[in-house]
């Protein structure tokens, strides 16, 4: 594929490699700029770890050629760390459940107190 900016440099078939900026997607449709090493080898759609403002986070790594969406006066693009274990996958899992549980109650106390609010 020459002349495609998404050209791979190897690596598993439809994996981002090299120093380049990609997007990852979070909970809750965020989506934020990572710095992906040139020796990371990973699945586009595969979960991530990355760095955050207080240890850790985690994603799923999208396809993109970011440089051109930084804003202007950014300070530090944080680093995609490695791929996520299946542990952590399962982890997560688990914690959207319990997330969209806790939601489904509090919409359910809300309507049952007649109160006029939109929980999302």
């Amino acid at each position: 594929m020459m002349g495609d900016p998404d050209a791979l440099r190897g690596g598993a078939p439809g994996a981002l490699t090299g120093d380049r900026l990609v997007q990852v997607r979070f909970k809750g449709h965020r989506i934020e700029l990572f710095m992906l090493a040139e020796e990371l080898v990973i699945p586009i759609g595969r979960h991530v770890i990355v760095e955050a403002e207080r240890g850790i986070d985690a994603g799923i790594l999208l396809r993109c050629d970011a440089g051109r969406l930084i804003p202007s006066g950014r300070k530090e693009i944080k680093r995609i760390l490695r791929e996520a274990t299946g542990e952590e996958i399962c982890h997560l899992a688990r914690v959207r459940r319990e997330d969209e549980e806790a939601l489904r109650i509090c919409r359910q106390r809300v309507e049952s107190s007649g109160l006029t609010m939109r929980v999302t």
